[in-house]
């Protein structure tokens, strides 16, 4: 039998949360008349993609773009570290403190402006932090990605290495997808890219989270408990171009390597299975039920799947933040913006108990339990 130690609390609380969302709304027409329709060849699929069938399969109704499908170019003010600024200045006047009141910063990005510098660093700049802020990234890690980050920054409050630690999440999938007027390209080749790249235009969108951690002096409000893991065996989701196997050529370009490539069909079958495995294990290790959870902030890859979930685990969609019908799936900001979004509403009260649930590509997958 393996050892699993139950008592994972910490005595550690969310003191602020922000986001930023580029305020450009993509609707499932935009991206028809961007994307070319019919059958997925990729998928050997007797459907066609349409606007009609995004909003249907994926119950995805629009997404947020940083990139202007018109002019064919980022929108200035909204690349990724830009919004993970906004994002962070937001966490900040929420909860009351100044940029150096923080003591570490942990940027979570599967879309990071540069390969190097880390992109903390550069965030670290932007922000004015102290020079003994540390500041480290954990990229190329996916949707799971957010959790990873909220269990490293209680564990640093915990052991006193810090006190006060600001996470912080994007998403820029929009600049993967969308990018195809290159004079070294023919149309056919631009075509052939779009038609790989439509159903992750479909699901994905952008945007940033941050969330700072603090120490609890108050039972009521800590980490309960938390569950993580991985499996390397089946990743549904690869860049196979631009890392140290298969650096940048022309061809590498031209092929589409250095774009999402994602097995979709693994991700339908793979990831609920892992998602509610991630979730059973972290109410084991607290000896609680799902009906003793007050609110859920999961992980959306697409509205059709997340509800699927739910109702197979028997959580009721009200109890649930839901946001990827109008957001898309963010990826690693998912989580973030997923709670900030709940407390503004209203939805999330003083005295919940929450459960953050992620599963993203790896696959890399864990959960934490907060009573806020």
């Amino acid at each position: 039998m393996k050892w699993m130690r139950k008592n994972h609390s910490m005595n550690v609380k969310i003191i602020g949360s922000g986001i930023c969302l580029p305020p450009f709304p993509v609707t499932n027409k935009d991206l028809e008349e961007f994307y070319p329709k019919g059958a997925f060849p990729q998928f050997g699929s007797p459907f066609d993609w349409n606007a009609k069938w995004v909003d249907e399969k994926l119950g995805v109704i629009e997404r947020r773009f940083a990139y202007d499908l018109k002019a064919n170019k980022m929108r200035e003010g909204y690349y990724d570290l830009d919004m993970t600024e906004k994002a962070s200045k937001e966490a900040l006047a929420d909860a009351g403190i100044k940029i150096d009141d923080i003591d570490a910063i942990i940027y979570i990005s599967s879309t990071p402006e540069y390969f190097m510098p880390d992109p903390a660093c550069s965030l670290h700049l932007r922000l004015g932090a102290r020079k003994d802020t540390s500041a480290f990234g954990l990229t190329s890690v996916g949707c799971g990605g957010f959790i990873y980050g909220m269990i490293n920054a209680a564990s640093m409050i915990e052991s006193g290495i810090a006190k006060t630690v600001l996470i912080v999440a994007s998403n820029s999938a929009s600049a993967y997808m969308t990018q195809y007027e290159d004079p070294n390209l023919n149309k056919e080749e631009i075509n052939a890219l779009k038609i790989r790249d439509r159903l992750n235009a479909s699901m994905f969108g952008d945007g940033a989270s941050a969330m700072i951690l603090g120490k609890s002096k108050d039972a009521k409000e800590n980490i309960q408990n938390y569950y993580w893991g991985a499996d390397g065996k089946k990743n549904p989701v690869i860049f196979e171009a631009g890392g140290s196997r298969n650096p940048a050529t022309v061809e590498t370009v031209k092929n589409g390597k250095h774009f999402f490539n994602m097995d979709g069909r693994m991700v339908k079958d793979v990831a609920p299975a892992l998602f509610e495995n991630t979730i059973r294990r972290v109410l084991e290790k607290a000896n609680l039920q799902l009906s003793d959870i007050d609110f859920f902030i999961f992980h959306q890859v697409n509205q059709r799947l997340l509800k699927g979930m739910a109702d197979k685990m028997g959580v009721s969609w009200e109890r649930i933040s839901v946001h990827v019908d109008h957001y898309g799936n963010l990826d690693t900001a998912t989580l973030g913006v997923g709670y900030d979004d709940a407390k503004k509403s209203g939805k999330i009260k003083s005295g919940n108990r929450v459960l953050f649930a992620a599963v993203g590509a790896g696959w890399q997958y864990g959960a934490v339990i907060m009573n806020i």
